[in-house]
């Protein structure tokens, strides 16, 4: 008996993050004529940046792990270049075929910002690796406009308030991958200074000043 065997059409997987979840590979393969899914089929890595030598710890680790169950690819393997190979036996003979998917790494981030302000303090600027007004940035968190720390907003009902936790998140223009940091703040309240002698104050010459203040 001859068989008609099936043949394999790929459509495009997208670029995937190394943040990413497991990606299911079977909704990016269907049978060509009759456009079904194989339900049956497994895949494997087979490259990594055009890579197999299994000496390399890198290479090695992507062709064991970055496939999961024969059915999921795994981004968090890491960033690169892989090719994957999908195989199915349903109709009694081996039809196998590859396609390529790109991980990218996340964008880097450094931030700095004082950990301690006092809450008279003029907005402080909220700092990174990146320019102030790069759009692909943002900051969020209490007292956070723009990427400035307003601290005179804290309550002022404590010595210290906080700590206030911000976050900074960035997504690399390019690969549209997104990672964040996050940094903690703390308000120390600043006492309020009350003078209340009569305004003007005014006393005759040669006597002492008595001035007045509360806390």
């Amino acid at each position: 008996t001859v068989v008609r065997l099936p043949e394999i059409e790929f459509e495009p997987i997208p670029n995937q993050c190394i943040n990413y979840p497991l990606l299911a590979l079977d909704s990016f393969v269907k049978e060509k004529n009759s456009l079904q899914r194989f339900p049956k089929g497994y895949w494997e890595t087979v490259e990594l940046g055009g890579s197999r030598d299994r000496t390399n710890n890198v290479v090695r680790n992507a062709l064991d792990n970055a496939v999961k169950g024969t059915k999921y690819f795994d981004p968090a393997t890491g960033a690169g270049q892989y090719l994957l190979k999908f195989s199915d036996t349903a109709s009694g003979c081996i039809v196998t075929d590859s396609t390529g998917i790109t991980v990218n790494g996340l964008p880097k981030i450094v931030i700095s910002a004082d950990t301690l302000v006092c809450s008279n303090n003029p907005a402080v600027a909220l700092t990174s690796n990146y320019a102030l007004n790069d759009p692909n940035g943002k900051w969020t968190g209490p007292f956070v406009t723009g990427s400035n720390f307003d601290a005179t907003q804290s309550p002022k009902t404590k010595k210290y308030e906080g700590f206030y936790r911000l976050k900074f998140a960035y997504t690399n223009p390019q690969t549209l991958c997104t990672d964040s940091s996050k940094l903690q703040l703390r308000i120390q309240t600043q006492p309020v200074v009350t003078i209340s002698n009569p305004k003007p104050y005014q006393q005759c010459e040669n006597k002492v000043f008595k001035l007045k203040a509360t806390t």
